[in-house]
């Protein structure tokens, strides 16, 4: 009885630290230059012709959206944190400690996939963002973003 207590008491605890580390990991894995490969907001595929950004890249924790060589103003400077709520993988981009985007991301075989919610131009200061619940955009107002990892030449 006592074994099966302790058991479940080394079970319990090392949880958290199990999840702890997978988000280190995870903010690890962030890092670097990234290239957007694909982009897509209500069910289209958007080209950087159309503004879409075409490269990222993640500093200490910082995220910069960029297209053809310019940092995006509303998607530069957004600190990354992230979290796993029953196996999903929550991120949040916060701009100047206040404006946050939620969204999912996961790291899959061909870099990192990012969904967040589509921000509407009309969009009032107190109405909150939903996260997306998915990667699946038709019909949805979600952006997915896939990004590849830039050679480290």
């Amino acid at each position: 009885m006592m074994t099966r207590f302790l058991l479940c008491l080394v079970l319990c605890l090392a949880t958290p630290l199990l999840a702890t580390d997978q988000i280190a990991e995870d903010l690890k894995k962030f890092e670097g230059k990234w290239d957007v490969v694909d982009f897509e907001f209500a069910g289209k595929k958007v080209d950087s012709q159309t503004g879409a950004p075409d490269k990222a890249t993640v500093k200490n924790g910082v995220i910069d959206f960029s297209l053809k060589g310019q940092v995006i103003p509303h998607f530069s400077g957004l600190q990354i944190t992230i979290r796993d709520v029953e196996g999903k993988r929550l991120l949040n981009l916060t701009r100047k400690g206040n404006e946050t985007l939620p969204c999912l991301y996961e790291f899959n075989e061909q870099g990192l996939k990012i969904a967040m919610p589509l921000v509407s131009m009309a969009k009032k200061n107190e109405d909150r963002l939903a996260r997306p619940d998915s990667f699946v955009t038709k019909d949805k107002p979600v952006v997915v973003m896939n990004l590849k990892r830039q050679d480290m030449k």
